[in-house]
């Protein structure tokens, strides 16, 4: 459960970051809350609107870590990609898998 483990990483004394609305259980117990608070349509299953708002804050926290890490940072992100590269499958390969 995230609030059990929410606990947890308080108890130990770490620092607990986290990116969710504001006044909910899980922002209570944050050393740092990231909150996000946006209004849903009910009326539809998905929580589009949230989901957006989160991935932003996340690539906007990944752009500045990357910009104060600098140029070292950039070069052994292409390195970690092109060494991923040959991990992936290719279209042909998938198209054998569904068969």
């Amino acid at each position: 459960d995230l609030l059990i483990t929410a606990n947890v990483v308080r108890e130990s004394g770490a620092t607990l970051v986290t990116l969710c609305p504001s006044q909910t259980p899980l922002a209570e117990l944050a050393t740092v809350n990231l909150a996000i608070d946006v209004q849903e349509d009910t009326e539809i299953y998905t929580p589009l609107t949230s989901r957006i708002a989160h991935l932003v804050v996340i690539d906007v926290l990944a752009m500045g870590v990357a910009m104060a890490r600098g140029p070292d940072l950039v070069n052994h992100l292409k390195s970690v990609k092109r060494s991923l590269r040959s991990l992936r499958l290719s279209p042909k390969s998938l198209k054998h898998q569904d068969d």
